[in-house]
């Protein structure tokens, strides 16, 4: 039997459990392990390790919404106790008393806890900025490894893409070799506490370990696509024989948000005009340009994809730029960064 504070218990379970597939194919991906004073869940490709004080012994697998419902509807109490056996958790309160069963191939459970190397400090700040900035870009198509997923680079960078858009980010931990991450990792580290994160990687594992607890990835063999390299040479044919607009981010977005409501297929047209750009849906907006050296080419966008680039840049000012002569890609960045390092390129536009 062992003894938890409940908040304390339903919080550790509800971190641990951000790692669980949202789609499980396994009745063990529903579920989290008790394991004396840590919680653990184990993804697919992900593992929580997330410490939580008690009193007593315990080990035993059980749903992981169950027991959140339970320690929820329990809430004015401050304790509760466990208590385990080969098929049952028995959850006990001053007032209350629930039983919840353990799945049959709980047995069946492989948790990893692979040895951290060498360890880096990482700034919690700058990675979770990152992971912000490129999430959205990361394909949610399971069934396409090599771009769900977000790479992370030695020189810092933080990379993802969904086929018809790829977010570069700097500001990522620092990493032997190229490593990845899932979606349901990064929401799940996002989350933890801490202003400085301790980060590893080997062939096999990439691991952080925050104030709330230990996340651990495990590598896939599948080759990730080469976003990193497609990025900078489309970076380096646009900044040798393109041309930019600088505009307000508030004003764009206005424009967008305007021009969106009718959009077919939420494509929006941007066409340069005298005093800056135009943005069409069916009906019309104008944007004022800041500063520019040049004038965009006319092109159709995404107004969705448009408007989360913005968000990722975080800047009052954005640039946007085209090349001369071809279609594609656009680039969004700002003029405190550098299209080098922190870049939105959108791949899906037409004129």
């Amino acid at each position: 039997m062992a003894k938890f504070n409940r908040v304390a218990l339903r919080d550790a379970v509800r971190m641990a459990a951000k790692v669980l597939p949202s789609r499980p194919d396994n009745v063990l991906y529903r579920c989290v392990k008790l394991d004396n004073n840590q919680v653990i869940a184990v993804g697919h490709a992900e593992t929580a390790i997330i410490p939580v004080q008690g009193d007593g012994d315990i080990s035993c697998v059980v749903n992981a919404a169950e027991l959140l419902s339970r320690l929820d509807v329990a809430g004015d109490e401050e304790e509760v106790n466990l208590t385990a056996t080969d098929d049952a958790l028995t959850i006990k309160t001053k007032k209350s008393k629930w039983k919840l069963a353990v799945p049959m191939q709980s047995s069946q459970m492989a948790v990893v806890q692979p040895q951290p190397s060498e360890r880096y400090t990482c700034d919690a700040k700058a990675f979770r900025l990152a992971i912000e900035a490129t999430l959205c870009a990361a394909s949610t198509d399971t069934a396409r490894p090599n771009i769900y997923c977000i790479q992370m680079h030695t020189d810092g960078q933080v990379i993802a893409s969904d086929g018809h858009r790829a977010h570069l980010f700097s500001g990522g931990p620092h990493v032997t070799s190229r490593t990845v991450m899932t979606p349901s990792f990064a929401k799940a580290i996002l989350s933890a506490k801490g202003d400085e994160w301790r980060t590893s990687d080997n062939e096999k594992h990439f691991i952080v370990e925050t104030e709330s607890g230990t996340f651990i990835h495990s590598q896939s063999n599948t080759e990730p696509a080469p976003i990193k390299s497609m990025v900078a040479n489309e970076v380096a044919k646009v900044k040798d024989k393109g041309c930019k607009v600088v505009v307000d981010s508030t004003a764009l977005k206005a424009a967008l948000k305007a021009a969106s409501v009718a959009a077919e297929f939420g494509q929006v047209l941007i066409n340069p005009v005298a005093d800056g750009i135009e943005i069409v849906g069916r009906g019309t907006e104008d944007v004022t340009t800041i500063a520019s050296d040049d004038k965009v080419n006319a092109f159709a966008i995404n107004a969705q994809y448009l408007q989360q680039a913005i968000d990722a840049i975080g800047e009052p000012q954005v640039e946007i730029w085209t090349h001369k002569k071809e279609l594609l890609p656009i680039f969004v960045g700002s003029e405190k960064g550098n299209l080098e390092n922190d870049c939105i390129m959108l791949m899906q536009s037409r004129r």
